[in-house]
């Protein structure tokens, strides 16, 4: 899986989310407004807040200021938590590529960000819960259609 930017317009940064060439998910972070808008199959708006204490923690809130998710990011952004929706996620960043981890420590995904080391801590989390959300949204369906 890979994040591509595509272009930048109005302070807003547009993104692709491919498996291998296909288009898996589209985001578009606002870097004014601290929002996500997410394209996979359904459309939803996410807003952001930076909470500072001893380590960085991004809040992800959906449309109706509801937390449904946090990120834990160490300070040089090389490993991290995430939790959204119940489920626990663990990353690690090696190089330009993230390895994301389930609650197990079960790799999920190689993730690649093209521009990484050029995101702020926003736009880095948005990406994360961006890859979550899609994944988790996976998930559900094959659980779903499995029953």
């Amino acid at each position: 899986m890979k994040w591509s930017l595509v272009s930048k317009m109005n302070n807003s940064d547009f993104w692709v989310l491919q498996f291998n060439e296909d288009v898996v998910a589209e985001l578009r972070f606002n870097k004014d407004a601290q929002s996500i808008r997410l394209h996979n199959g359904d459309r939803r708006l996410y807003f952001l807040e930076q909470i500072n204490f001893h380590q960085v923690r991004i809040e992800l809130k959906n449309e109706y200021s509801i937390v449904i998710g946090e990120c834990f990011i160490n300070k040089n952004r090389s490993a991290g938590t995430l939790l959204l929706d119940g489920e626990k996620y663990t990353f690690k960043s090696i190089g330009l590529n993230i390895v994301l981890s389930d609650r197990n420590e079960k790799t999920i995904s190689n993730l690649l960000f093209t521009q990484k080391e050029d995101l702020d801590i926003l736009e880095f989390s948005a990406l994360l819960f961006g890859f979550c959300c899609n994944h988790h949204k996976s998930n559900v369906k094959h659980k779903f259609e499995a029953a």
